[in-house]
């Protein structure tokens, strides 16, 4: 191979800091950041009460610690597969969070294609407060946290470990499950997903919701997503699919808070949209391009199919640099279709259908509002 093909073979993998964007392999130093939206008006159906299902959710702690940071004391929970680490004090974190946590790992590893889990236990921070936790992301992170303290509400992973802070319990329950997204990419997936990839499904996760047998997840119970990209549809302020497939983090976060959250209610429609749209004719792909990042072929896929197509020339340096920089729109045209402008009029045309009249309804059941069924 030569040292050319070589460099993009890396690049194309996600080991670029830069490309690898907010979900990057294990051990790296990039930042996952998620930017949480507004709180939630009216609680979810079945969600701020700490009484249901509580019982079967506790079932998940294994140990329970004192643990303390910055002189504030708090509690080190320990379940199967995270500790998670708390000054929160809440009947939500002690009777809630273990439970949704393992339950969401379960869903993460079969709810799209049969994944691995991680061989290690995950550490998850939940603070009490912003300003705890902007202290525990410079205590931890150093001069890296500059990228990440400017989130408002919400938080971020990095190296298999969630930052959060206390932002109301449902909202806080819904960061908590897409990061738990980004954690369990982080520590057991060979390859970096495209960012618009990896944030829309971590975006498909928050949807939950609580039962007296405890956690039920559902990608489209997602209301805050769901009134988002109404609003932007009826608007016709709708993103491009070139923007939303090829943004990295830093300028999704420079979009601002409308667009940025614009950003991230398209992609949940766009997971939605390669699981159902146009028949589900999309599904085999999408879910092949999750298994192979997983894998660890992704970036070899990539490379065979662009040599195949002649896109990629060993020795085209100039072709090798332009590809990179546009990643995330290259990996949709190789797995999922190379004509953009088609698919582009076939996901505005789904999103139309998601957002029209009577269709929040099924949404807050946590239904298709287009009524598809899944296999």
């Amino acid at each position: 191979m030569t040292r050319v093909a070589a460099g993009a073979l890396l690049l194309l993998a996600g080991v670029s800091l830069s490309l690898g964007g907010c979900s990057a392999g294990a051990g790296s130093g990039s930042p996952s950041g998620s930017i949480a939206l507004g709180s939630r008006g009216a609680p979810a159906p079945g969600v701020e009460s700490a009484g249901a299902g509580a019982q079967a959710l506790t079932q998940s702690v294994r140990s329970v610690r004192d643990w303390e940071f910055d002189g504030v004391k708090g509690r080190a929970i320990q379940t199967d597969h995270f500790v998670i680490y708390t000054t929160d004090r809440s009947a939500q974190i002690s009777e809630r969070l273990p439970g949704l946590m393992e339950s969401a790992l379960k869903h993460y590893s079969t709810a799209i294609t049969p994944l691995p889990r991680p061989s290690r236990p995950m550490e998850t921070f939940v603070m009490s407060s912003r300003a705890q936790w902007l202290r525990l992301t410079v205590a931890r992170l150093g001069e890296r946290a500059r990228a990440v303290t400017g989130i408002a509400r919400g938080g971020f992973a990095i190296g298999g470990s969630g930052y959060l802070f206390d932002i109301g319990p449902s909202d806080t329950m819904s960061i908590a499950s897409h990061e738990g997204w980004h954690q369990f990419t982080q520590s057991s997936f060979a390859e970096a997903l495209p960012i618009w990839a990896e944030e829309g499904i971590a975006t498909f996760f928050e949807g939950h919701r609580f039962t007296k047998d405890g956690v039920m997840f559902s990608g489209w119970n997602n209301l805050e997503r769901f009134d988002r990209l109404r609003a932007a549809s009826d608007a016709n302020q709708l993103l491009p699919l070139e923007t939303i497939l090829s943004a990295s983090p830093d300028q999704i976060l420079a979009m601002g808070n409308e667009a940025g959250v614009t950003y991230y209610a398209q992609v949940w429609a766009m997971v939605h949209f390669l699981r159902e749209g146009e028949g589900g004719k999309y599904r085999g792909a999408f879910e092949s391009m999750v298994k192979d990042a997983s894998g660890g072929t992704l970036g070899t896929t990539m490379i065979e199919r662009l040599r195949a197509s002649g896109a990629l020339k060993s020795q085209d340096r100039r072709s090798v640099m332009l590809l990179a920089r546009n990643l995330g729109a290259q990996v949709f045209r190789t797995y999922v279709h190379a004509d953009l402008g088609r698919v582009e009029t076939e996901y505005r045309a789904f999103v139309k259908q998601v957002v029209a009249p009577g269709a929040k309804q099924r949404v807050t059941n946590g239904l298709s509002p287009i009524g598809f069924t899944t296999p």
